[in-house]
This record gives C-alpha cells, sequence and structure tokens, in this order.
C-alpha cells in the first residue's frame, strides 16, 4: 500500500468497516475480460479466516465467469464523504474501504443455500432471526468466497493533493 498511513491492520477495525458496508462488489475473469457486480452479502470470521457470502439466481453470467475460473477479487467501501476546497486539486474523498482476494464456490446443496440466506441477512438485519425452507432454496444459489489475503483503508481527514 502505498499511503501506509491510511493502511488498516487491526482485524477488529477491518471487520468493523466490513460491518458498515452496504455491497460488496465482486470481480469476476472470463475469457481474459474482467466483470464486476456489486452485490448483497453476509460473512463470517473464524480461525482467522474471512468467508464472505452472497445469493445468485440460478443461471447467468457470474456463475459461468465462476466455473471457468473461480479466482476472484473484490472491494467495499463505506463512510464516504467529498471533501470541499476552494482549489480543485485539493477536493478529495474521505473513506473507508476493503479490498482482496480468494477463492468463489458455487453451493448446491439446500442446507448451504440456507446458510448463505441466514448470513446475508444477519448483516442486514442483526436483530431479527429469519426462517427458510426448501423453496427458498429450491430458487437460488449460493455463493461462497473463501478470501485469502484482505486489506484495509481508511482516510479520515482527506488527503492533500500537490
Amino acid at each position: 500500500m502505498r499511503k501506509k498511513d491510511r493502511e488498516v491492520t487491526n482485524k477488529e477495525e477491518l471487520l468493523n468497516i466490513i460491518s458498515k458496508c452496504e455491497y460488496c462488489r465482486v470481480g469476476f475473469c472470463y475469457d481474459n475480460i474482467p466483470y464486476i457486480v456489486p452485490m448483497n452479502f453476509g460473512y463470517t470470521y473464524e480461525n482467522d479466516q474471512l468467508v464472505l457470502y452472497f445469493h445468485s439466481g440460478l443461471e447467468g453470467k457470474k456463475l459461468e465467469m465462476i466455473k471457468q475460473n473461480n479466482n476472484v477479487c473484490f472491494q467495499m467501501d463505506c463512510s464516504c464523504e467529498l471533501v470541499h476546497s476552494d482549489i480543485a486539486c485539493k477536493y478529495t474523498m474521505k473513506f473507508e474501504s476493503i479490498i482482496g482476494q480468494g477463492k468463489m464456490y458455487i453451493l448446491t446443496e439446500e442446507q448451504e443455500k440456507i446458510e448463505v440466506l441466514q448470513h446475508v441477512m444477519k448483516k442486514y438485519a442483526p436483530d431479527k432471526v429469519f426462517e427458510f425452507e426448501g423453496k427458498h432454496a429450491r430458487i437460488i444459489l449460493g455463493l461462497k468466497l473463501v478470501v485469502e489475503e484482505f486489506t484495509g483503508k481508511r482516510s479520515t481527514k482527506g488527503g492533500t493533493v500537490g
């Protein structure tokens, strides 16, 4: 990371950033052409392993991409605020962000898909418990991103140019 003063290394702070992000952009590569999809997500962090969970339709472009190449990257950000200035080149952004990479797996078993839905709903409605049935699992596929590495970055004062 070029600006080390913005790097976030503390795992609790990294997980706090992830908890505040509303969606995750996942980058796929298909026939050497990049493709980015913004997705709702859930996550777990256990035994020093970050895992992201997504749901998908039963068919589509991203599934074909995963089948061809399950190496993906991801990015999420939050706390974004434009910092104004009287000088054009001094405009900047405050933000918090996470980027990383890993392997994406398609989950087809009913119980796995129900767990994906539970992880996603826990992220967006942490105070509620939802029950899912087989009929819910039959209309989706689960996606599991096992993160191999990720980093965090934060700019709370905005930056300077020049």
